[in-house]
């Protein structure tokens, strides 16, 4: 099944941001970050409550007449598998040419390291503020494939020279790319779930890259989530040095750090999902970490709830906040608006109030979760579990309350994953189609 979202590119870099504080009913922004809460139906029937989707919405905004005098310094740490399977395909020499250009989008003082793995870990570039270029570019050269893959040594030696010159005003990340399982050291992925959570909280974030058909990729996805970073799946070779330039372009316009969408909501208001998102609960608060985010990124989060019995008039269920740094401040900034829903009498006023936009993201990401879904059944040999997730999806598309072109769309799309997980393939055709179908769904329920 030919992937129709795998190649689209990242949103572009921004040059200006706005630092006003402008506040309104239905969206709240500041220094430039936006946030906005919308319901796919805001009005709901006294005798039949049922489902709704709140759709929330956060952007930074390119212009607004404010220039970013400097981008904020980078602390990176480049962690590069090594381990045998890197010398097929030439993939060893497109790391090292991506490698020698992430050197040359560095500005002088950024500090950079880089450390190879196999099953043992090699810091060929301890962090360092960068100032020679060349000599950078030759401690890269000596990268040579060869052995297994301990992952996790290679991540906790990343995440250990970013630590070591933290800097709370700048972007202190760690980049791992590989094209292989975890088969040495910690393969556990809720131990290394753990792991990259923990230092995510400290201030220090996670991107991904998998290579190839052989990693796991619900494992790199995980992670680059906990990481609150971006997970890149490359599945042709020579696309290293194009997907690697793509991620220092957008880390140096951060410009809003641990932002957080908080939702705290009644009691008797029930959540069923975040999709796409992993999120925390605690009582009736539920958290969502989207991380840092650069100018020109957007966040849809769509949020999957059961309204409860509630007499005619309007209610409300709760309240959304959203909370990030500024990049270069030390204080927080928070935005919040109410959540309220209309119960009337009559299936009319009801008809009338679906907001199409939201209903048609709140279709397609729902599409997209299902195909996620029914992706790891399918690895893990549920095919029957596969074939009923996705026949409810098709069902859930067919009676969606908007039939635009993207609902039609994504009806295509999950009657053709039915029909290939059907089809007869070799097991490289099948990790194509699969990576390419979760890879698909996590940019769209991401928003990336």
């Amino acid at each position: 099944m030919k992937s129709r979202r795998s190649s689209a590119a990242l949103v572009a870099a921004v040059l200006a941001v706005s630092a006003a504080l402008v506040t309104g009913a239905a969206a709240r922004e500041s220094s430039g970050v936006r946030v906005m809460a919308n319901f796919d139906n805001a009005y709901i029937h006294i005798a039949q409550p049922g489902e709704r989707h709140l759709e929330i919405e956060v952007t930074v905004p390119v212009g607004d007449g404010m220039v970013i005098e400097r981008r904020p310094p980078l602390n990176v740490a480049l962690v590069i598998d090594k381990s045998g399977s890197m010398a097929r395909a030439g993939k060893m020499d497109y790391v090292k040419e991506a490698a020698r250009q992430a050197v040359d989008l560095l500005r002088y003082g950024d500090r950079f390291s880089v450390i190879a793995y196999d099953e043992n870990v090699q810091v060929l570039l301890p962090s360092e503020a960068l100032e020679d270029r060349h000599g950078a570019k030759r401690m890269i050269e000596r990268l040579y494939p060869g052995g297994s893959t301990n992952l996790g040594a290679g991540l906790l030696e990343g995440f250990d020279q970013v630590r070591r010159h933290y800097d709370p005003e700048g972007v202190n990340r760690v980049i791992l790319l590989s094209d292989g399982l975890a088969n040495r050291g910690i393969t556990d992925p809720r131990r290394l779930g753990r792991i990259v959570t923990g230092e995510s909280r400290r201030g220090i974030s996670l991107t991904t890259f998998g290579v190839g058909l052989d990693f796991n990729e619900d494992l790199l996805a995980s992670m680059a989530e906990n990481g609150r970073g971006t997970y890149y799946y490359i599945d042709r070779p020579h696309r290293i040095g194009e997907m690697l330039a793509r991620e220092f372009s957008l880390i140096q316009q951060v410009v809003a750090l641990d932002v957080t969408i908080t939702i705290d909501v009644r009691p008797e208001v029930v959540i069923s999902d975040v999709l796409g998102y992993d999120y925390h609960r605690e009582g009736n608060r539920y958290q969502v970490h989207l991380g840092d985010l650069a100018g020109g990124e957007r966040r849809r989060i769509i949020v999957r709830l059961d309204a409860p019995s509630y007499g005619a008039g309007e209610h409300h269920i709760g309240e959304m906040r959203m909370t990030y740094r500024p990049r270069g401040s030390k204080g927080t900034v928070e935005s919040s608006q109410d959540l309220r829903l209309q119960y009337v009498r009559t299936r009319a006023a009801v008809d009338k109030n679906i907001d199409r936009e939201v209903a048609e993201r709140a279709a397609v990401f729902e599409a997209n979760a299902a195909r996620q879904e029914a992706a790891r059944m399918v690895d893990e040999g549920d095919l029957d579990g596969a074939r009923e997730v996705l026949g409810k999806a098709r069902k859930k598309l067919r009676n969606a309350p908007v039939q635009s072109g993207a609902v039609k769309d994504e009806l295509s799309e999950t009657e053709a994953y039915e029909s290939a997980i059907e089809a007869p393939m070799s097991s490289q055709e099948k990790k194509a189609v699969q990576k390419g179908v979760k890879y698909d769904s996590y940019r769209v329920l991401q928003s990336k």
